[in-house]
């Protein structure tokens, strides 16, 4: 898949260490927060009217990464990408400091 000029305009406004990644059969932002917990960005190349995306998905990944992953909070109505910046903090600092036991 080729990476959309949305898709490089969030990454790019993200920065590191955000990468793209397939997910479920599209392009989507994503961290791996290295302790168990991943962020997958979706619907950046085809959000819902005034929306920069459709979702951001926090992933409790201990178990696995593939059906086994299960979702442990969402947020939606993001419309602007000084919005998912903050978005995506806020959950970076909530979940880093998590331990999965």
């Amino acid at each position: 898949m080729k990476i959309s000029a949305k898709m490089k305009r969030a990454l790019d406004f993200m920065g590191e260490p955000y990468e793209v990644k397939e997910i479920d059969w599209e392009l989507c932002l994503y961290l791996d927060l290295k302790n168990g917990y991943d962020i997958e960005v979706s619907g950046i190349n085809h959000a819902r009217k005034g929306k920069v995306c459709n979702y951001v998905a926090v992933w409790d990944v201990t178990n696995g990464k593939n059906y086994t992953a299960r979702t442990v909070e969402y947020v939606r109505d993001i419309k602007t990408l000084p919005e998912l910046k903050t978005a995506l903090d806020q959950l970076c600092e909530k979940y880093v400091s998590k331990i999965v036991i």
